[in-house]
C-alpha cells in the first residue's frame, strides 16, 4: 500500500516512501521479462521449423543472445529481491548517515536496473527486426 505524502514530509522522507514501491515495480518488470524471453525463444524455435527467416546463423546467434539475457535477467531478479529485502531496513533508520547508506545503494542499483532494461530493449529490437525481415521475404 502506498503511503501518502504529508505537507510536513521532508525530502528524505519522500524518498523513503518511494524506494520500497519502486523496487517492487522493478521486480514485477524483471519477472515479466523472463516471460517475454521464453516467448521469444519459442518464436525462434518455431522459426527453425517453418523458416520465416531463412538465416539460420542469425537464429542461432539470437538464441545465444536470449540465453545470455535470461541469465542476466535471473541474476538481476535475485539482486532486486535481495535489495528490496535489505531496503526494508531503511524504515528503521533514525539518522542521516544510515539513510544515506541505503540511499546510496538504491541509487547505484537504480542505474544498473536502467542499464539492464536498455539491454532488454536492444535485444527485443534485434528480434523484431529479425522477424520483420523474415516476413518481408
Amino acid at each position: 500500500m502506498r503511503e501518502k505524502v504529508q505537507e510536513h514530509t521532508t525530502d528524505i522522507e519522500v524518498i523513503k516512501l518511494e524506494i520500497i514501491p519502486e523496487t517492487k515495480r522493478w521486480l514485477e518488470k524483471i519477472d515479466f521479462i523472463n516471460t517475454e524471453i521464453n516467448f521469444l525463444r519459442m518464436l525462434l524455435f518455431r522459426n527453425f521449423i517453418i523458416k520465416i527467416n531463412r538465416n539460420v546463423e542469425d537464429s542461432k546467434h539470437l538464441l545465444k543472445v536470449l540465453d545470455e539475457l535470461q541469465e542476466n535477467n535471473t541474476k538481476r531478479l535475485k539482486a532486486s529481491r535481495d535489495l528490496r529485502h535489505k531496503l526494508e531496513g531503511l524504515r528503521e533508520c533514525d539518522d542521516v548517515q544510515c539513510e544515506n547508506l541505503y540511499l546510496g545503494e538504491y541509487l547505484i542499483y537504480k542505474e544498473k536496473i536502467y542499464a539492464h532494461l536498455e539491454e532488454v530493449q536492444h535485444v527485443k529490437s534485434l528480434l523484431y527486426e529479425y522477424f520483420a525481415n523474415g516476413l518481408k521475404e
